[in-house]
């Protein structure tokens, strides 16, 4: 992300979400059976049709097999999810003047850090407490190299045990493939999107508008942040794809599953998603990273219960329950 993208604060009296939210009982809470996971994953950034430099960013890392983190692929790599988990990142780093790419550098860096000695039992407190370490660490590094203002968002995938765990600052989107549809994840924290929420805008509106890179919080800005935590139990053969804006902005929800469903591999997949974005009008920096799970023996999703979700349903419905 370059400097199209600012952040700020906008006075709300939607009531505060829930720390962590979860799905009620159904396809999206019904965790899978003993055998362990296998995750086949696969990532790519670019630069923007017309920027020199990329200041987005991933991370892969399966902390069990001790190996550094992975920021660039050539094939997609086959991952067991054993105790630690395994831990996916996306930044798009903001400021310009390379400080974009610097904040999203430490964001992921801290992520990996932090986060390397988790367990199932203390995922969300780990989760939150590293991230929020991480805005701490984009500060002091802003402070110290005279790139103040800059900022970074994260959106995070840890698969451990049979459940994932979405954190989200800003709006880099997290999605769930599931069958034959799509459902988001995330919520984008920016301006555009509580005026979608207050019925003030449509989404159509919303990427006309002149606010549509106002986000409402990034790492690095600010003392604090508010990690937003949801809760998924995976199923056999669903897709989990993480994005910058620079793929969610040019591409439509059904857009992005046309292509995920219809390639024969992640790797193409992930090309195919962003030629598109480009093809479509795309100029930001582009980052997608898809993850497919697999398990010899596990619950299988009845089409009656297949998720038929519109592009435009809120999230809220399906995940506001906290968890108890």
């Amino acid at each position: 992300m370059h400097t199209t993208k600012t952040a700020g604060t906008v006075n709300t009296d939607a009531p505060p979400k829930p720390p962590l939210r979860a799905p009620p009982p159904g396809p999206l809470d019904r965790p899978l059976a003993e055998p362990p996971l296998m995750v086949t994953v696969f990532g790519r950034t670019i630069a923007g049709p017309t920027h020199a430099h990329d200041e987005d960013a991933f991370l892969i890392t399966n902390f069990a097999e001790g190996s550094p983190p992975i920021h660039e692929m050539v094939s997609p790599l086959a991952l067991e999810v054993k105790e630690r988990g395994i831990l996916i990142g996306v930044s798009d780093g903001m400021g310009g003047v390379n400080a974009g790419e610097v904040a999203s550098t430490v964001v992921l860096g801290s992520l990996w850090r932090g986060m390397s000695s988790v367990r199932a039992d203390s995922a969300e407190t780990a989760l939150r407490g590293t991230i929020e370490a991480a805005n701490q660490d984009v500060l002091a590094v802003a402070n110290a190299s005279g790139l103040e203002g800059m900022g970074a968002t994260l959106t995070a995938l840890l698969l451990i045990g049979h459940y994932a765990y979405v954190a989200e600052i800003g709006d880099s989107r997290a999605y769930l493939v599931r069958g034959n549809s799509i459902l988001q994840l995330t919520r984008d924290q920016s301006y555009v999107q509580q005026l979608i929420d207050a019925g003030g805008l449509s989404r159509e509106e919303a990427e006309e508008s002149e606010f549509s890179h106002v986000i409402l919080q990034a790492m690095g800005l600010e003392p604090d942040v508010d990690v937003v935590l949801t809760r998924v139990a995976v199923q056999n053969r669903d897709r989990f794809l993480l994005c910058s804006d620079g793929l969610s902005g040019p591409l439509s929800d059904p857009q992005m599953l046309d292509i995920v469903v219809a390639s024969t591999s992640l790797s193409s997949a992930c090309e195919q998603l962003i030629a598109a974005a480009v093809a479509g009008g795309g100029t930001d920096d582009i980052t997608v990273v898809l993850a497919e799970v697999a398990a010899e023996r596990a619950h299988t999703t009845a089409p009656s219960e297949r998720l038929a979700l519109a592009t435009t349903q809120p999230l809220a419905p399906m995940l506001d329950a906290p968890v108890t």
